[in-house]
């Protein structure tokens, strides 16, 4: 049940910030805290879970260690 209620509060912060920018464009909603544009220098990522939250960078070190590995298009 606790992991259900959980589960329940993700979907329904989900389902708020979808509607809520398929009606203006912009997923803001009273559910989460204020999402700033995205940057470069800031990397600025809403992350969802019960308590979503802003994190500048998540994974950032492992972002940067996949920049380092040339890319190789498929097919060629």
């Amino acid at each position: 049940p606790e992991q259900i209620a959980a589960a329940q509060k993700v979907a329904d912060i989900m389902s708020t910030m979808l509607i809520q920018f398929a009606r203006t464009g912009n997923p803001q909603n009273a559910l989460i805290p204020e999402w700033p544009r995205y940057e470069l220098t800031k990397r600025a990522t809403l992350i969802v879970d019960q308590s979503p939250r802003i994190e500048g960078d998540p994974r950032g070190q492992e972002r940067r260690l996949f920049a380092t590995v040339p890319y190789t298009k498929p097919g060629t």
